[in-house]
């Protein structure tokens, strides 16, 4: 069968797939404001388990900016703007945002992922109103 980078067998359309995961989080570790979570993945199905795993870390700067830098595996991941699908994703990102009211924020992101078509760069920028 078809082996994943990660070393589980690819899934090739199935989603029959449990996940269960734990995330241990640290807050003000070393710094005030800075944030450390550390996540454990288990994807079972009938026929078989993968096991992965996710980290990030956060630093508040001030009481507006916000930085932070992780990593995180998805199983299969779907994009609808290019109506593709890939498997073993792994993504690397670092992020900044900043939260100008309580109703308005925004953040600019980089990302970079992993998966078993290419490598791919993204680079989002979002604005979010709450009403």
């Amino acid at each position: 069968g078809v082996r994943s980078p990660y070393g589980a067998p690819a899934c090739v359309f199935n989603r029959d797939y449990e996940r269960y995961y734990a995330t241990l989080g640290l807050d003000d570790l070393f710094l005030k404001g800075l944030t450390v979570n550390l996540t454990g993945d288990l994807w079972r199905s009938g026929t078989q388990d993968v096991s992965s795993w996710g980290a990030d870390v956060a630093q508040e700067l001030g009481t507006k900016w916000r930085a932070s830098i992780g990593t995180f595996f998805s199983l299969y991941k779907y994009d609808l703007f290019f109506n593709r699908e890939s498997n073993d994703v792994r993504t690397y990102f670092a992020r900044v945002r900043y939260k100008a009211t309580d109703a308005l924020s925004g953040s600019l992101a980089y990302e970079f992922e992993d998966n078993d078509i290419d490598q791919f760069h993204f680079l989002r920028m979002d604005v979010t109103w709450r009403f």
